[in-house]
């Protein structure tokens, strides 16, 4: 069957991350709550100021202020949701915790997967799998809504050789969900 051995490294963790929160929609759903937050604590804080002093020209001056506020905000969140990411990767690293594994073997056999790290060992069955992903720069298995194996392309020697690994890993998996069924 298929063994892999090989590195993660921060950027693997980060693509990862990155590609979640860009194609889950349970993520999607919070990030668009996260945009319209502010805007509508801004609209609330317009009315109030409105209904207070009654004087349209402070009004319309901290409602273009709050407008323009709300459109930077709505862009931003994104990028400062990555950025938070990085900054909490770089400082579980000073502690000494890394959040992924580093080093890692994945073992492909017939019933299951076996990952063995440096925390231990973890064998999953293939119907346990919820989805495989193809990303640009790695699979991701997801084996529970937010825990995915990250293989990246790298452990592969060519494009072909990819290709049948992704074609074997959508089998075990098809197959595994057939015979649960």
């Amino acid at each position: 069957m298929y063994n892999f051995v090989y590195t993660l490294n921060d950027k693997d963790y980060l693509e990862f991350n990155t590609f979640h929160i860009n194609s889950t929609p349970s993520y999607k759903k919070h990030l668009l709550v996260r945009r319209l937050f502010v805007p509508v604590v801004f609209a609330v804080l317009l009315v109030f100021s409105y209904v207070r002093d009654r004087y349209l020209f402070p009004v319309l001056v901290s409602g273009i202020v709050y407008a323009t506020l709300s459109v930077v905000w709505f862009f931003a969140v994104k990028p400062l949701t990555i950025i938070g990411l990085k900054m909490r990767i770089n400082s579980l690293k000073k502690d000494g915790k890394l959040p992924y594994d580093k080093n890692i073997r994945l073992e492909f056999d017939d019933m299951s997967i076996c990952e063995t790290s440096e925390k231990g060992e973890a064998k999953i069955f293939y119907s346990v799998i919820e989805r495989i992903v193809e990303d640009n720069h790695a699979f991701y298995i997801y084996h529970s809504a937010i825990e995915a194996f990250i293989i990246p392309f790298s452990v592969f020697d060519n494009i072909e050789q990819k290709n049948r690994f992704f074609e074997f890993i959508n089998a075990k998996c098809l197959i595994a969900r057939d015979t649960e069924e």
